[in-house]
């Protein structure tokens, strides 16, 4: 399924901002850098609720046919 796809592209995504979160964590000297990954990380989140909300209206129940 593409929703099942994208959603592990969103998590590799997320696992590289949060690498480069930390990088810059409490740095004072690049702002626009850190405020780039926080701009970037918000809309991943966005991105996967969406595909979250979209897996669950398409997934069917356990046991449903």
């Amino acid at each position: 399924m593409i929703a099942h796809e994208i959603r592990g592209r969103l998590h590799a995504a997320r696992l590289h901002l949060t690498f480069l979160e930390r990088a810059f964590r409490g740095r004072d000297d690049e702002p626009e850098i850190v405020e780039a990954v926080k701009a970037a990380s918000d809309e991943l989140r966005q991105l996967e609720q969406l595909v979250l909300a979209h897996l669950a209206l398409t997934t069917k129940p356990d046991g449903a046919s």
